[in-house]
């Protein structure tokens, strides 16, 4: 299983976008984005993270779209990380990057998280003691930006092209708030979850072009804002991979099959029609500290 593991993980695109160096120290701080893939719960008005509970709150392992099972946020902040990293996250269930694009279950986009951040973590009286150096910024979005416009009977190039012109202006207001170091994460193959898979084929060909498009798009805006920002330091975590490889050989990594969905086992890939289970959850956390460590 280790083999395959390293196989796995040497699979993914943990890229820079440009030679960059290595962390001035190390990350104490970690502030996500994203949507239920990355929710725990947390609620930035509550209980901080600390050493007690590197989550802040609910109580670990945190609440995920499946119940109170362990996300890879949790398996990060904890089971693979060598020191105290304090993780803020900010990230909402039904998420989109902006409303006025895609409107998405809840109003709580990209464009909103950024809001809460900059309210409660970037004024005078900060909670989190997060420096340029000691700090991470993940942002993981398009589960629901693609799910909730694949059937839409418009120019789907556009469309992503709009959605990724509002992600990268809230990448900018970060860096201007003193964020410096980055990890973007793509979309992953959502086009093979079961609730996909009950679509018709028409839909889920629309689906995975969405994917596809979104994603090659995302890693040229990295590649181009990294150009245009010598100070900050960008990588790219391709989750699309992880996943692709894992349901083309489930057995392999401990899994049943590629299709079956269950809150509470943890030899299955997906806990819900939609979303993945701790044990995808296990290996993503994986790749995240790979990342970090690069």
């Amino acid at each position: 299983m280790y083999a395959l593991l390293v196989a796995l993980l040497g699979s993914l695109a943990v890229a820079h976008a440009a030679p960059v160096a290595p962390l001035a120290a190390p990350t104490k701080h970690w502030f996500i984005f994203g949507d239920s893939y990355s929710w725990t719960g947390f609620d930035h008005t509550l209980a901080q993270p600390s050493a007690a509970n590197p989550l802040g709150n609910p109580g670990l392992p945190g609440h995920t779209i499946c119940g109170n099972i362990p996300a890879y946020v949790y398996y990060t902040a904890t089971t693979y990380n060598n020191s105290l990293t304090l993780a803020y996250n900010l990230a909402k269930a039904g998420a989109t990057v902006d409303a006025k694009v895609v409107a998405g279950a809840t109003n709580v986009t990209l464009v909103v998280q950024v809001d809460e951040f900059a309210k409660t973590y970037a004024g005078s009286s900060r909670p989190a003691p997060w420096t340029a150096d000691n700090s991470l910024f993940s942002l993981w979005f398009g589960v629901n930006d693609i799910g909730g416009s694949y059937k839409w009977d418009v120019n789907q190039t556009a469309l992503h092209d709009k959605i990724l012109d509002s992600y990268f202006r809230n990448v900018q207001r970060l860096v201007d708030l003193g964020a410096r170091n980055f990890l973007i994460i793509n979309a992953p193959p959502t086009d093979r979850s079961p609730q996909l898979l009950e679509d018709t084929k028409p839909n889920q060909e629309k689906y995975r072009a969405g994917v596809k498009d979104l994603n090659a798009k995302l890693a040229t805006r990295v590649s181009s804002f990294k150009a245009s920002h010598s100070q900050v330091s960008l990588r790219m975590l391709d989750v699309h991979t992880l996943l692709t490889n894992i349901l083309d050989a489930p057995q392999l990594y401990g899994f049943v099959d590629s299709t079956t969905y269950n809150e509470t086992r943890s030899d299955v890939v997906w806990c819900g029609k939609y979303h993945v289970s701790p044990g995808v959850h296990n290996y993503i956390s994986r790749g995240v500290q790979l990342a970090l460590d690069s």
